[in-house]
Order: C-alpha cells, then structure tokens, then sequence
C-alpha cells in the first residue's frame, strides 16, 4: 500500500471517529500563492478529486481559498506557500465569516 494511502485511510478513520464522537469538522484549504499551484503542485486536480471526495463521502463542508483573491496578491504572502501577517489577517477574517456562515461561527454549539 502507498504511503499516501495510509495516510489518506488514517485521516478517514480519524474522520469517522469525530463523527461518532459528534465532533463538527470542516474541510479547510488555506490560501496559497497561484504560482504554487501552478508550478510546484504537479498534480493538483488530483488533490482536488481528493478532497472533494473526502467531503462528499463524510458528509462535510469544504471551505477552498486556494481560488480566492488572496492567493492572487503577492502581497499577502511570505513566500508562495505561507501566508504573511497582512494574508493571515485577510484569510482569519474570510474564514471567520464562513464559518458563521454555515452556523459555526465562534461561541455557537
């Protein structure tokens, strides 16, 4: 089995078990400089597959920033990869309100 299976049906067990446990979990794909994904992702549609199947199959919400303006402004990040303090600001409050949003925001049960 590869790798990158285990880990996969680690996650999916670790999944189930906040399901049972009645813990709430959203998917979250945090921002990311397009020239990542564009050069060091080599095959990005197979992440996406990935995590839209993982959603789809436990029934969980899948917040994806990777498209969102922030990752086109170079000035919200350190390198293409992370966020600076400007893009983690901008990406707190973005997800701050979808996760409100879908009922889950701060102080909610």
């Amino acid at each position: 089995m590869h790798h990158d299976t285990i880990e996969v049906a680690h996650f999916e067990r670790f999944l189930q078990q906040c399901a049972d446990e009645g813990t709430q979990v959203v998917l979250v794909t945090s921002p990311t400089h397009r020239s990542y994904w564009q050069c060091q992702v080599q095959d990005s549609a197979l992440l996406y597959t990935l995590f839209d199947s993982i959603a789809h199959r436990h029934n969980l919400p899948w917040l994806d920033y990777t498209l969102d303006p922030i990752s086109y402004d170079s000035t919200n990040f350190y390198n293409d990869f992370h966020l600076n303090a400007v893009g983690a600001g901008r990406f707190s409050r973005q997800l701050a309100l979808d996760l409100d949003s879908l009922g889950l925001g701060i102080g909610r049960n």
